[in-house]
């Protein structure tokens, strides 16, 4: 097990098609140092994962997810030490992975059997070592203090309006787009501020378009419209894109999404690290901010929060 005095701070995330890693090295530098695809029965399974709804009403998990099956739990096992490997051949020395990014808006039972094939195969102690996405998303760009968000040194985030407005595109045309209210260890996942959209279903070849992108400004257009109250816009902190499309796809959205933003709101994108090892920069920022607070290493199950946040 990583003990304190162990100075590595390799974080992985777990992508619904991608495992990624990245390192914060001696002058505080996030290197990304892995990129794993995962195999198809890996994101068959975590899609089948995915909360449902119907009727405003969650879905309970099926039974088949009380447990987690042995040939699933070795993928990740393996998926685990290919990335704790490929960090130590780049690094030359061995390396713990000790913080681990995971999807979001997986159903609880999923996600906690994924925790638990993560601590069996890492060094990785207690679950708030985890980060759902968007967590780990907002740590790459240090959006988790006072002076980030624009406060008075010292103030208490928990008390401050702060919003930030998620951008994810995946290598299957799927966009997520989620607003979230977000603190120094807190980020709300609110699905009335969340919708996805998959922009291969406007695919036209017949009228001479070469992808469904040419509908991304209208669809962001229209989330900002119908998804963000303007009590939300007077504290938004930032727009933040990531995601595992191509560099061509990705190109698109960062203009897609530049184009469809409000003026006064293109100042606050995001987009200088590379959207692919975005959450794991910020998971990898996690494992540092473990190492730097022993609070962090200790049990200690007042520090988590089992409601509707992301918490730690």
């Amino acid at each position: 097990m990583v003990t304190i005095g162990d100075n590595t701070a390799l974080g992985v995330n777990l992508g619904p098609t991608y495992i990624t890693a990245a390192y914060v090295n001696g002058d505080d530098q996030a290197i990304p140092l892995a990129k794993i695809e995962g195999p198809s029965a890996r994101r068959s399974y975590i899609a089948g994962k995915v909360h449902i709804k119907e009727n405003d009403t969650w879905v309970p998990a099926p039974e088949s997810a009380l447990s987690y099956p042995p040939d699933k739990a070795e993928i990740i096992t393996i998926l685990l030490r290919q990335a704790q490997d490929q960090a130590t051949k780049y690094l030359h020395r061995s390396i713990n992975i000790t913080a681990l990014g995971i999807p979001v808006y997986l159903d609880s039972i999923a996600e906690y059997h994924l925790s638990q094939t993560a601590f069996k195969a890492t060094s990785i102690q207690f679950i708030w070592h985890t980060s759902r996405f968007p967590d780990a998303v907002r740590r790459a760009y240090g959006l988790n203090t006072c002076a980030a968000f624009g406060h008075p040194e010292g103030c208490v985030l928990l008390n401050e309006n702060n919003y930030i407005f998620f951008v994810d595109l995946r290598r299957d045309g799927l966009v997520n787009l989620w607003v979230s209210y977000v603190a120094d260890y807190a980020v709300d996942i609110d699905e009335e501020r969340h919708a996805t959209y998959n922009v291969s279903l406007y695919e036209n070849l017949e009228a001479g378009e070469q992808s469904g992108f040419h509908v991304l400004p209208q669809v962001l257009r229209k989330f900002i419209e119908e998804r963000i109250p303007p009590y939300i816009v007077e504290d938004l902190r930032a727009v933040i894109l990531s995601g595992d499309a191509s560099e061509e796809e990705i190109q698109a959205l960062k203009r897609a999404v530049y184009h469809a933003l409000p003026e006064n709101w293109k100042p606050l994108l995001r987009a200088e690290i590379d959207p692919f090892y975005v959450a794991a920069i910020g998971t990898a920022r996690r494992a540092k901010l473990q190492l730097d607070d022993p609070a962090l290493q200790r049990e200690d199950d007042s520090i988590v929060d089992v409601g509707g946040h992301d918490e730690l």
